[in-house]
């Protein structure tokens, strides 16, 4: 046990304990193979054969499937489930049926899926699951919930089951599934109390049903939009790589936001609301250009405020700098003193002439001392000069540059024409390319279909040609049985009858011994009678004669007695008579007289006797040479019965040989007549195969000719848009060009007005002062004054500029704002373009439904988004999907096992597979997804390994995870697992054969072993040869063993697969964990395509040698 099978912690008590447990089974066996003998520290090699052959020396090591082995209290993306997919259709993938979802779950689903609509048919109104909403198939949605309600009564101890609903239906219909989960369930259903909290354990959901569904991320007290992208059939196209490796920048989905309406028209409601945010968008967009104008139009005044304050700054000897450092200061002074007032504008007795100055000529009061006899008037009128030339100059500098823009934008329509002409060319060129390249691709599908066609046709005219040969053997085969069953039938009945005719004269020989045979035994029974009643006289008899003696006996002692008195009398008296001798010779003469007739009736008694002993005796004789005879004659009566009895039984079997050989001959003569009617309709069949692949022939001549030319075409086409394309590209850039000089053109012209606005409001300004400097020479005697008054219009000037400026830039701020508000309005108006656009894809969700739901469904974007998403979002992906995944890196793996260590993920088979074959769950399990959805009614590789990965954990439905798929700091710091290679060899099989009687006759079986490997996704297969017509014991006896080499032990799946070579039909299958195997010499118990073990299959194995090397 320890060096062969490897069985290192097996004691000496254990085993003793095992062989005592084989003995006490085999003690009441006769067989002397199986007796072990009288020692019981031994077993015979016969039942220790029995042993390496039965289910106790099982290759998957039992204690990988104890329930209870793993820790269920850890929350349930830790676990692997047990998922059905399309639970509710049979085979056929049409007929829905309700016991499918008893059947899934008694055989270790955890995880049931159903498609539910709405159904109305008169005052009938039901939601029902069915595969489509046309489908003629469908059961009740209360139905299926029964059935799960059942199942938890029954086995109440259970893992929660987790319906996934693909939900189709109306707010009323959902309200009343909602109502059908609470009444049905009751107390079965899980209901979450949060929505993002974290996800409870398999332990804590014991017996609960927990839903799956699409729901709003928010609860709401009414009914609300949500994406329905999450639907199997709209979740099938695959993601680029670019999609996988990158975020998405595009436009949100329906899924990512819902709407609130109260009433029915939900298409209405979307659409109103596109409406009103294109409105919205329109009007944010004439508001945010409003401010930006009065923005621009403030920055100019502010601009040209500031040069005018700087100008008569300048004249007095200060700047825009000094006014606006002395104001901070003067407020930061005011601040220290608790005195701030609003310095809005200024005066001459501002703060700011009481701070420090550069020059001593910076203050007012220094202002007042300086020289009074500045020609200020001359200084105007020189500048008035000056400015009115250079607004005439700007003038004509603005006319130019108008006039330039003015071409620069006609330039730029024309550019602009040239290139969405161009465009629209391109567009008509590729959609023409398109076409044509659809219809190439259509016309050389359509060739290569009827290649194929006359291909098949060319394989069916060889078919039927074998078939109209094997019709013309059958006939003549079926002929020449005719003959010979028509002859043993003749010969059979001819039998019968004679049969029949000896089986006839033997019963009356048995009936005439019967009769005999009571005869004598009446006689017998006479005889025996006499007998007994002559017994009984002879016993008579001899009681008489008893009693006689006896009484004669009793004379003569008496008579002794009288006898011996008298000789006494005498004796001592003498002979002289005295009067008691005289009364003793009278009483010896009474007695001697008594005697006499005593053995008189004696010897009287003793004669009666012996006659009657005699007349006895010889009634005994012949009662008993009488009872030989009636022996005789019943044993020859039996004797006689029981050769009528074999005759009559033989003349039953060959009578009824003879109705099995006419049954025979007819059958013969009816399965000649179908053979020839076969032949008649295969020699049609060829005529007909060959007018078929002839004109399939012609057929594919003509596509193929066809094809050729749309290629041509399709490459000229493909030529036309790769020229269109390169003058698109020339005209955009030519359009850029344009574009860029135009902008130009504009910012020049812009920038022109707004020099010459400046130049008009200083002309304007100088102006101004021209005619108060004016004012000032008329008014010599005020001089002082006026000159102080300049001052302040300075002051006052230099505020207002301040004030201007600041208010440019609250103004610009605001105009942001503004500009932000419209491009956010925008942004919501395309998205409910798209969300109108996409309407189709949406689903409104009644709050009473989405209260019940636990997991929500949300579709892959990208990582960033998914790891965003709360704990009870659940990712589903199809498989072709999930295989692009794990194409791309060890990056994109390890985020999605990040993912999966929070998240929940479903795994569904992509459309091209439905109805055909399962998903390969071992690359997604290796992953960590944790429901890999299989259809069980689809008897292929992919569902045995997920029946051998569940064997774990009692079959319970649910499998921990290994603990570097439960946590990404394990996941990235876990090292590589150790690689290990399993050598394998088949040596024989027991009872081998088709499940249910399914198959015809005995089987030519063979086995087949794939090891699929979990990170590299690798897949090693190994067939044995095959055993000739031998399912009850075949033996194969590999000579060399099949050599696995797995890099991932722990997440690698082996299956046994047995199958039928004359058939090539599945037999049977055991599918196991790689981690579960156990060395040495193992048997392997096969289970049929159900993955049960019940009638006949719980004794089919197989025995096989099992080594590993590290």
């Amino acid at each position: 046990m320890t060096n062969v099978q490897k069985e290192t912690k097996w004691s000496l008590e254990f085993v003793q304990e095992i062989f005592d447990r084989l003995n006490s089974v085999n003690m009441s066996n006769d067989d002397p193979a199986l007796s072990s003998g009288p020692s019981s520290n031994c077993v015979s090699r016969a039942v220790f054969e029995a042993y390496i052959r039965s289910d106790a020396n099982d290759v998957f090591d039992p204690v990988k499937g104890i329930l209870g082995r793993y820790d269920m209290t850890q929350p349930l993306c830790h676990y692997y489930v047990n998922t059905s997919h399309r639970t509710y259709l049979r085979d056929d993938h049409v007929t829905a049926d309700v016991q499918l979802y008893t059947e899934a779950l008694y055989r270790g689903c955890r995880c049931v899926s159903a498609d539910v609509w709405d159904y109305s048919n008169g005052d009938e109104r039901e939601p029902v699951v069915c595969k489509e909403k046309t489908s003629k198939s469908r059961v009740l949605f209360s139905a299926v919930l029964k059935a799960i309600r059942a199942f938890l009564h029954t086995n109440p101890q259970s893992f929660p089951v987790i319906i996934l609903l693909e939900n189709h239906c109306s707010p009323p219909f959902q309200e009343k599934m909602a109502s059908y989960l609470v009444m049905i369930l009751g107390r079965l259903l899980y209901v979450p109390s949060e929505l993002d909290g974290p996800l409870l354990s398999p332990e804590s959901l014991r017996g609960k049903v927990v839903i799956k569904a699409r729901r709003p991320p928010k609860l709401q007290d009414d009914v609300a939009f949500v994406a329905t992208d999450d639907f199997d059939s709209n979740n099938q196209m695959p993601f680029t790589e670019r999609q996988l490796q990158t975020s998405l920048t595009t436009l949100s989905t329906p899924s990512e936001f819902e709407f609130d309406h109260n009433g029915d028209d939900f298409g209405g409601a979307v659409e109103q609301e596109a409406v009103i945010a294109t409105k919205e968008a329109e009007e944010a967009r004439k508001a945010a250009q409003k401010a930006e104008e009065h923005a621009f139009n403030l920055s100019v005044e502010a601009k040209q405020a500031v040069s005018l304050a700087e100008k008569l700054l300048g004249k007095l000897g200060l700047s825009m700098a000094d006014i606006e450092r002395k104001s901070d200061q003067a407020i930061q002074e005011a601040i220290d003193r608790g005195t701030l007032e609003p310095i809005g504008c200024f005066s001459s007795q501002s703060p700011i002439s009481n701070g420090p100055s550069s020059s001593p000529t910076t203050t007012v009061d220094g202002l007042r001392d300086s020289d009074q006899g500045v020609e200020i008037n001359k200084y105007s009128d020189d500048a008035v000069k000056e400015s009115q030339q250079n607004v005439a100059l700007l003038r004509g500098i603005l006319d130019s540059k108008t006039t330039a823009a003015t071409l620069a934008v006609g330039e730029l329509q024309d550019a602009s024409e040239e290139f969405y002409a161009a465009k629209e060319e391109a567009e008509a060129a590729d959609r023409a390319n398109n076409n044509a390249q659809e219809a190439a691709n259509q016309a050389a599908l359509t060739a290569r279909m009827n290649r194929e066609h006359a291909d098949t046709s060319r394989r069916r005219i060889d078919t039927v040609e074998k078939m109209v040969q094997q019709c013309r053997d059958s006939a003549a085969s079926s002929e020449g049985f005719s003959i010979t069953a028509l002859t043993e039938k003749k010969i059979s009945q001819q039998r019968a009858k004679e049969a029949e005719s000896r089986s006839h004269r033997a019963q009356n020989s048995a009936a005439a011994d019967r009769q005999r045979a009571n005869e004598e035994t009446q006689k017998e029974d006479h005889l025996a009678e006499e007998a007994n009643l002559l017994k009984r006289a002879c016993d008579d008899a001899t009681v008489d004669a008893r009693k006689a003696r006896e009484r004669m006996d009793k004379a003569t002692a008496d008579l002794d007695s009288i006898d011996d008195n008298l000789s006494i009398d005498i004796v001592l008296n003498g002979t002289k008579a005295n009067t008691k001798q005289k009364a003793l010779t009278d009483e010896k003469r009474r007695y001697t007289v008594k005697v006499k007739e005593t053995s008189a009736e004696n010897a009287a008694a003793e004669m009666i006797r012996r006659h009657a002993q005699n007349a006895y005796d010889e009634a005994r004789h012949r009662a008993k040479v009488q009872a030989g005879r009636a022996s005789e004659a019943r044993k020859r009566a039996e004797h006689s019965a029981a050769i009528a009895d074999r005759l009559a039984e033989h003349a039953e079997e060959e009578r009824a040989a003879a109705d099995l050989r006419k049954v025979a001959n007819d059958k013969a003569d009816i399965s000649l007549e179908q053979i020839e009617q076969e032949l008649r309709s295969s020699e049609a069949q060829l005529q007909q195969a060959r007018r078929a692949y002839q004109e399939s022939e012609d057929l594919a001549r003509v596509s193929r000719d066809k094809s050729e030319e749309l290629t041509e075409m399709a490459i000229l086409a493909r030529m036309s848009v790769t020229e269109k394309n390169s003058l698109v590209s020339t005209k955009e850039e030519t359009m850029k060009k344009k574009k860029a000089i135009s902008d130009m053109a504009e910012q020049e012209k812009m920038n022109a007005t707004k020099e010459l606005k400046e130049a008009e409001s200083a002309l304007a300004t100088l102006q101004d002062i021209n005619r108060r400097t004016a004012v000032e020479n008329s008014e010599k005697a005020h001089k002082n004054n006026a000159h102080a008054q300049k001052v302040r219009d300075a002051l006052h000037t230099a505020s207002k500029a301040l004030a201007l400026a600041t208010l440019s830039e609250k103004v610009s701020a605001e105009a942001a704002s503004a500009t932000k508000n419209a491009l956010d309005m925008e942004y919501q108006s395309r998205r409910a373009d798209s969300t109108k656009r996409k309407f189709g894809a949406s689903l409104p969700i009644s709050p009473a439904f989405a209260r019940l739901v636990s997991f929500s469904a949300s579709t892959f974007k990208s990582w960033g988004k998914a790891n965003s998403l709360a704990n009870s979002e659940m990712l589903s992906v199809s498989d072709s999907n999930t295989a692009l995944i794990a194409r791309l890196g060890s990056e994109d793996r390890g985020a999605w096992v990040d993912f999966n260590c929070a998240h929940m993920c479903r795994i569904f088979p992509s459309s091209q597979k439905n109805g055909v074959s399962n998903t390969n769950p071992v690359m997604a399990w290796s992953m960590g997804c944790q429901l890999v959805a299989q259809d069980l009614q689809i008897c292929d590789a992919e569902l045995m390994l997920n029946d051998g990965r569940f064997r774990e954990n009692g079959s319970c439905g649910y499998v921990l995870k290994s603990g570097r798929l439960t946590s990404p700091k394990k996941y990235e710091g876990a090292a590589k697992e150790r690689s290990k290679t399993a050598k394998i060899r088949v040596l024989s099989g027991s009872c081998l054969h088709y499940a249910n009687g399914s198959g015809k006759g005995t089987i030519d079986p063979f086995v087949n072993i794939v090891v699929c490997d979990g990170v590299t996704g690798k897949i090693s297969t190994c067939q044995t040869s095959v055993a000739k017509r031998n399912g009850l014991n075949p033996v194969w006896n590999e000579r060399s063993p099949a050599i696995f080499s797995v890099d991932s032990p722990n997440l690698a799946m082996i299956i046994f697969s047995v199958w039928d070579d004359k058939e090539d039909k599945f037999v049977a299958s055991a599918s196991m964990p790689f981690r579960g195997l156990k060395q040495g010499y193992r048997s392997v118990p096969l289970f049929d395509e159900s993955h049960s073990r019940l009638g006949s299959q719980s004794f089919s194995s197989l025995l096989v040698e099992v080594r590993f090397e590290q």
